[in-house]
């Protein structure tokens, strides 16, 4: 399955005939939708230069919850080193996101790796090392994880029917649902 917004999906449609009737096309924003469920494996490419902290953060969780237990989250992306000085290309696209999209930029590997841990990722690795390109960072959900819920996630619903929906039918803390806006 290709999860991911109207535009991109157009070119990834675009698929090779073999490959044509084996994939699945999803319309959706990855910064707030939530994600389809029982994956084994997610993909996620280009997040951190769309993405606030925040949002990376909460997309951790909601691939978390999509996730089976024992899945597999792998980001690829450029990242910085802890001084967000290094690799000097990932460092200068930093720049150029930061110049070019609202809340773009390139976050650093501690970064994403706390980030993950948080949202309740276990070992954490490199995949692949991209020596200043694009770098595999990799992430496993538990295979004994009880739940499907992120232990960090929390919910912001859209009005009080869906908040009384996560409260009775998905016992929800409460303490982790979001209602200022309501």
């Amino acid at each position: 399955m290709i999860f991911d917004r109207a535009q991109s999906l157009a070119l990834t449609r675009q698929a090779p005939p073999q490959a044509q009737g084996r994939i699945e096309y999803l319309n959706g924003d990855c910064r707030h939708d939530e994600l389809p469920q029982g994956f084994d494996f997610i993909w996620l490419a280009a997040v951190s230069r769309i993405c606030t902290p925040q949002q990376c953060y909460d997309l951790f969780c909601r691939c978390f919850e999509s996730l089976n237990p024992g899945g597999t989250l792998a980001i690829c992306d450029y990242m910085l080193e802890a001084n967000g000085l290094k690799p000097p290309e990932a460092a200068l696209y930093a720049v150029n996101a930061m110049l070019t999209s609202p809340h773009g930029g390139v976050a650093t590997r501690p970064q994403l790796e706390n980030a993950l841990a948080q949202a309740g990722f276990t070992g954490i690795f490199e995949a692949a090392p991209g020596r200043g390109r694009y770098e595999v960072l990799g992430a496993r959900k538990p295979a004994t994880s009880a739940s499907h819920q992120s232990p960090g996630r929390r919910y912001r619903p859209a009005d009080k029917r869906e908040l009384m929906r996560l409260l009775h039918e998905e016992q929800i803390d409460p303490a982790r649902i979001d209602v200022s806006h309501i």
